[in-house]
């Protein structure tokens, strides 16, 4: 549909009738189908009572208990509608009231039955809103009625019949990718259509196919959209290019790095390929990349926003050139934005460039210190990725290229600030204070105590073991917060960059990030229509390239419908390029957590090593050493006591399970032995059991079915 039910509702109030002309309109519908879709939608909602008539026109039926949530079911079938809203009541939905809606769905649920003591409110959904799963893997089965599907997520507890597929023989107990068809209708069983067949089960499939399926990344390029990407031609801009092909321009991975010596200093040149002169706006390579929205790292496969671009497999190429000029000391003391044509060429390791501008990034450490976290995993960094904020390499020489791509971002940045420009920056808020509590807390309790959160991460060395060390590490990147775009400059936490005059965004990768795309589109703007001084009288004009116009602009640099026009197009792509950043942070999470389910699976039975790292009311969470992995210990495997949850913020160990009669605690920072008891490689979930004098002790089976509701929306 071309439209949401969700969206449809909003448009439709109480107390005021609508037609279906203007909800047209409100929902943008402009097809002949979509004109059907809407009125059988109509019908649809008029019939279940959500929706009145009269005389051709609708408005929401007001009726008491009616209240709208996100669906969250566990997978033992406890289902709970959890609404917006701090404090709000979360609402039990019993197995026979769900009306074919799905873990993840947004539903209206009609509440039937008040809550009571420490008993939830009961409701019935009355209407699935916004389905969550339309495509999901699950593994097929034969049946004589015919190929059915049961979801690898047994948080959804349905069985999918099966459209005739070509392959479809070969892939009874095969991993399968679905679409979903039809949802459950009646007597009519959901139907899905198999996209594509993986492996024998969730743990031999290719971690990155895994990952790409469920969270629906973009598929493979079209013939005809290769076709487009190997012919591209440069648009003719009109702009004058400063011929940069006499300076020596290496390609260090992604990067394209110069150097060049002046009398006070250095000047280090981060050349970004000029994409936005080769796509068009609203060319279907445009349409492409806006619609994915940006490439995704998965570890060492990158599933790409655009095709590769035969334009830039030549030696000479057209930039947008950040040339940053730096004292003796590192300082930055003022930058120039121009667009260039230069020369690239690839450097042997050993090649004395590298190793000058390696020297010369290494002096920028007092002006940019950017949190370097040295572990193996398969996160992306602030580099390439961006998902955190932080660069995450073993490499120097990554680092060092990761600090200069920063730089040049910051850069950017300040110059659209200077300059009133509608550029789209990229904040990061701080840390959730209950988690940056535990994570203060842990540090206390294992003698590391630097004052400033962000250097916490160069004095890890007075932790007594590498696996510990590497366990903190890890947890830092956990309290980190996904990232977001904004038309505000506001700011960053692990660059940390306060606020409106550090501003930060991303520019320097426009072909792997749509946000980078329109930013260069900006600068183009800039370099075209941009006015150097207030009026045509004016005798003189500042150079609009160079930072030292800073403070000297007092008039609209852009004409005012172009600065209109860009801004009204930024504001109606923010929501989904946020959405792909924080489908970005997902894949990612998702990737690193199937790596190291993978390196459990083998150790099922066996006894590790772990810190208790998190706290709960009814468990808590231990991170094993050497594979970082989190597993689960529930409170009804701690036999020899009965152990309540302690939150005393007076305690120097902050939350804590502690023994009513033997005052046993187990709080955050303790190093415990453990059982892998149970490994859910998809839902990548682990189950612990505690090791005591070489026993294993279970929880019964009483115990593990009480459920209570904070446990199903954390699962």
């Amino acid at each position: 549909m071309e439209f949401s039910i969700t969206h449809l509702l909003e448009a439709c109030s109480e107390d005021k009738l609508v037609a279906p002309k203007f909800l047209e309109k409100k929902l943008g519908i402009e097809s002949e189908d979509g004109v059907s879709d809407l009125q059988i939608v109509l019908d649809a909602l008029e019939k279940s009572g959500i929706l009145e008539k009269d005389k051709g026109k609708y408005r929401r039926v007001s009726e008491d208990g009616l209240i709208e949530g996100r669906l969250r079911c566990s997978s033992k079938g406890y289902c709970f509608a959890i609404q917006e809203g701090e404090g709000a009541e979360v609402i039990y939905i019993r197995e026979n009231k769900l009306s074919s809606a799905w873990n993840g769905d947004k539903v209206l649920v009609k509440v039937t039955k008040d809550g009571m003591r420490r008993r939830n409110p009961e409701g019935e959904v009355r209407l699935v809103v916004e389905r969550a799963n339309n495509r999901i893997l699950a593994r097929v089965k034969a049946t004589p009625q015919g190929y059915r599907a049961v979801p690898l997520d047994n948080r959804l507890n349905v069985e999918l019949e099966l459209l005739p597929t070509e392959g479809l023989a070969i892939a009874p107990d095969r991993l399968v990718h679905l679409e979903i068809v039809r949802y459950a209708l009646g007597n009519l069983a959901p139907l899905a259509r198999v996209t594509r067949i993986l492996g024998m089960d969730d743990s031999t499939s290719e971690e990155q196919e895994l990952v790409r399926c469920k969270h629906n990344l973009p598929d493979r390029f079209s013939p005809e959209v290769l076709t487009l990407a190997r012919d591209l031609t440069p648009t003719p801009l009109g702009i004058d290019r400063v011929d940069c092909r006499s300076q020596r321009v290496v390609q260090i991975g992604k990067a394209l790095i110069s150097l060049e010596q002046e009398p006070l200093g250095w000047v280090i040149g981060v050349h970004i390929p000029d994409v936005a002169s080769y796509i068009a706006p609203d060319s279907p390579l445009d349409q492409l990349a806006r619609a994915r929205g940006r490439s995704y790292w998965l570890g060492e496969q990158v599933v790409p926003m655009l095709p590769p671009l035969a334009c830039w497999q030549q030696p000479d190429r057209l930039c947008i050139s950040v040339f940053m000029h730096l004292t003796e000391a590192g300082e930055l003391h003022s930058f120039t934005i121009q667009p260039t044509i230069v020369e690239v060429s690839l450097p042997r390791e050993d090649d004395p460039t590298i190793k000058r501008i390696y020297d010369s990034a290494r002096s920028v450490e007092a002006y940019l210190a950017p949190v370097i976290v040295d572990l193996d995993i398969t996160w992306g960094d602030e580099g390439d990725d961006g998902v955190l904020g932080v660069i995450i390499t073993k490499s120097p020489l990554r680092a060092m290229v990761s600090r200069l791509l920063i730089m040049a971002n910051r850069a950017v940045a300040l110059h659209f600030k200077a300059l009133s420009l509608p550029g789209i920056f990229y904040y990061q808020p701080e840390p959730d204070p209950d988690r940056m509590t535990d994570w203060q807390n842990l540090l206390a309790e294992l003698k590391v105590s630097p004052p400033e959160i962000r250097r916490y991460l160069g004095n890890f060395d007075q932790v007594d073991t590498p696996a510990r060390q590497d366990i903190l590490k890890q947890l830092f990147l956990s309290l980190l917060r996904q990232g977001e775009h904004s038309l505000q400059p506001l700011s960053h936490f692990a660059l940390m960059l306060a606020g409106r005059d550090t501003p930060y965004c991303h520019s320097v990768l426009p072909n792997h990030r749509y946000s980078d795309l329109l930013n260069q589109r900006l600068l183009l703007l800039l370099f075209q229509e941009g006015r150097d001084r207030r009026s045509s009288r004016s005798k003189e004009g500042v150079d609009l390239c160079s930072s030292k116009c800073h403070g000297q602009i007092s008039w609209s640099v852009l004409p005012p419908e172009t600065e209109r026009q860009f801004r009204n197009l930024v504001e109606a792509l923010l929501p989904n390029l946020n959405h792909q950043e924080h489908l970005a942070y997902r894949s990612a999470l998702d990737l690193e957590g199937l790596r190291k389910i993978a390196l459990v699976q083998p150790h099922l039975g066996k006894n590790l090593y772990g810190m208790i790292t998190a706290v709960q009311k009814y468990r808590f969470f231990v991170t094993l050493e050497d594979s970082l992995a989190e597993g689960l210990v529930h409170v009804s495997s701690l036999k020899d006591d009965w152990y309540e949850f302690h939150q005393n913020p007076n305690n120097k160990r902050g939350r804590a399970l502690i023994g009513k009669r033997s005052g046993k605690q187990y709080a955050i920072g303790d190093r415990i032995e453990v059982q892998v008891r149970g490994v859910d490689y998809y839902r990548q979930q682990i189950d612990l059991g505690i090791v005591r004098n070489g026993i294993v002790t279970e929880p019964s089976e009483s115990e593990e079915e009480d459920y209570d509701p904070e446990e199903i929306l954390d699962e």
